[in-house]
C-alpha cells in the first residue's frame, strides 16, 4: 500500500499546477488508499482486481476518486471550476499508471502485486494488516518504503 500511495502522490504532483500540489498530493493520496481499502474491506475484491488487471472500472472508482480530488483541491484553496478541470483530467491517468504497474512485468515493479492486495481483503490476520497499514500510511513519504516490508 505503501508503494500504491507514493506512486499516486507522484502522479498528482506531476500532473498538477498550482501551489498547493504538495498537499493536494498528499491528501488524494490517501483518499486513493482510502477508497481501495474501502472496497476490499466491503467485498470488492473482484472489483479491484479486474480494475487493475485492465478488465473493469472497479465498480466506478474512477469517478469516486475525481470527485474526492476536486473537492480537496477546493479545500486547498482552488476554484470550483479549476479544481473539476484538472480532477477529471488527474483522477484517470492515476488509475491508468496504477493499471500499468500491476500489468507490468518488469522487475522494478514488483512490488504492484494484485495476491499482495488479495491477502489484505480476506484470510486471517485482516485487521492486524490493516491496522499495519494504517499505521505506515501515517508516516512521512521519506520512511514509507522502509515500512511496508512490515505489511507483508
Amino acid at each position: 500500500m505503501d508503494l500504491l500511495k507514493n506512486m499516486v502522490m507522484q502522479q498528482i504532483v506531476g500532473k498538477m499546477t498550482g501551489a498547493a500540489s504538495g498537499a493536494v498530493a498528499e491528501q488524494g493520496a490517501g483518499a486513493f488508499i482510502s477508497m481501495i481499502q474501502e472496497k476490499l474491506t466491503g467485498g470488492g475484491l473482484g472489483d479491484i482486481t479486474s480494475m487493475f488487471s485492465g478488465e473493469g472500472d472497479g465498480g466506478n472508482m474512477v469517478a469516486g476518486f475525481q470527485e474526492k480530488l476536486g473537492s480537496i483541491m477546493q479545500e486547498q484553496g482552488m476554484s470550483a471550476e479549476e479544481a473539476t478541470t484538472q480532477a477529471s483530467g488527474i483522477a484517470p491517468d492515476v488509475f491508468n499508471t496504477v493499471k500499468e504497474k500491476f500489468a507490468s512485468s518488469d522487475a522494478a515493479d514488483a512490488g504492484f502485486d494484485l495476491s499482495a492486495l488479495a491477502g489484505l481483503a480476506g484470510g486471517a490476520g485482516l485487521g492486524g494488516i490493516m491496522d499495519s497499514a494504517k499505521d505506515a500510511l501515517s508516516g512521512n513519504a521519506g520512511d514509507l518504503l522502509g515500512k511496508a516490508k512490515n505489511l507483508f
